[in-house]
């Protein structure tokens, strides 16, 4: 699982005004850091605790968690979803990385098989090479054993719509190539059914 940290604001200064709040939020590791304002002099004294099982629920915190979260579940089954629905169980020892970090710098074992899913639903057309943006894959978590609707929903959110088109090589090439050149942005392709009549 990713780590994220509950972060508690005991003080903070309003801009242009003398008045000070306190409060407390849920931050990713990559929003973990120091606040300051334009200055650059410390606008906040922080105290910030990775969330484990040993950290107790905030009851009230928890009470609007819980109804956001059970109001969320109950859209996914008015589309007709059923969320808790098994449709996959994995080995102990292997993982789906979906992190953010791991998906938008690399091929995971989880982008493979997104990219494979989409070859397998456009077959009728007889697909052989699958690509999509990393920026699809949105759980950034790494998945493990029991795979549920809702940890699906959580990987792909998005409804993006799924194309089977015929492009000459050179075309393709020219997509494969500007892709791995765009920084940030890792394309990921998978190949079925082909055969390289060159090395590279």
């Amino acid at each position: 699982m990713v780590s994220y940290y509950f972060l508690e604001i005991r003080k903070i200064q309003i801009l242009n005004s003398t008045t000070t709040i306190s409060f407390s939020c849920v931050i990713a590791p990559s929003a973990l850091h120091r606040l300051r304002n334009s200055e650059h002099r410390e606008l906040a004294t922080v105290r910030a605790a990775k969330i484990t099982s040993e950290l107790s629920d905030e009851p009230k915190t928890n009470e609007v968690v819980n109804y956001w979260f059970n109001l969320g579940m109950k859209a996914f089954e008015d589309e007709g979803y059923k969320p808790n629905k098994i449709v996959s169980c994995f080995p102990s020892n292997i993982e789906l990385d979906g992190r953010s970090s791991s998906v938008r710098s690399s091929q995971t074992l989880l982008s493979k098989y997104c990219c494979d899913c989409m070859i397998d639903s456009t077959s009728s057309s007889g697909t052989t090479v699958g690509l999509f943006d990393n920026g699809s894959i949105r759980i950034d978590d790494i998945l493990r054993g029991t795979i549920t609707q809702y940890d699906v929903l959580r990987i792909l959110p998005y409804r993006n719509n799924l194309f089977a088109l015929s492009v000459p090589g050179e075309i393709l090439a020219k997509v494969l190539i500007n892709g791995a050149l765009l920084k940030g942005l890792f394309l990921i392709v998978k190949l079925k059914h082909v055969i390289k009549e060159k090395p590279g």
